[in-house]
C-alpha cells in the first residue's frame, strides 16, 4: 500500500514539474496589429460582432485551421461573408509565438483568441493559458 501512495506522489509532482514549465503559445503585436488593419478594411460600417476562436499553432507560429467556438451578434447583417473574409485574414496574418516545452523546444499549441468588432473599434484578446 505504501509503494502505492510513493508512486502515485511521484506521478503527480512529475506532472505539476511539467505542466508549470510548459510556455503556451503568444500572440504577437504583429499579429493583432495586421488583423485589425485588415478587418478595419472589410466591415460594413457600425457593424458589431464578437467572435472566440481556436486554433493549432504550428511549430513556425502559424494558426491552422482556426475555428470559431463562439458567435455573438446583435445585428440582423448576414455574417456569413465577414465571417469567411475574416477566417481567411486569421490564416494569413502574421505568425505567433509558438509554445514550448520544459527543454525550451519549439512544440505546437492551442490558441484561444476573441475578435470583437464594435461599430468600427476592433479587438484582438488572448484567451491563452
Amino acid at each position: 500500500m505504501q509503494k502505492n501512495v510513493v508512486w502515485v506522489f511521484i506521478l503527480f509532482l512529475s506532472q505539476a514539474v511539467w505542466a508549470q514549465s510548459y510556455k503556451s503559445p503568444v500572440i504577437t503585436a504583429a499579429f493583432t496589429d495586421s488583423l485589425k488593419n485588415q478587418i478595419a478594411n472589410i466591415i460594413p460600417k457600425g457593424y458589431t460582432i464578437r467572435l472566440s476562436y481556436q486554433s493549432k499553432v504550428s511549430t513556425e507560429g502559424k494558426l491552422l485551421k482556426p475555428l470559431i467556438t463562439r458567435q455573438f451578434s446583435e445585428d440582423s447583417f448576414n455574417n456569413n461573408a465577414v465571417i469567411q473574409k475574416l477566417r481567411s485574414l486569421i490564416k494569413e496574418a502574421p505568425a505567433w509565438s509558438p509554445a514550448r516545452d520544459a527543454s525550451n523546444n519549439v512544440i505546437e499549441g492551442l490558441a484561444l483568441f476573441d475578435v470583437e468588432i464594435n461599430k468600427g473599434d476592433i479587438s484582438i484578446i488572448d484567451k491563452t493559458q
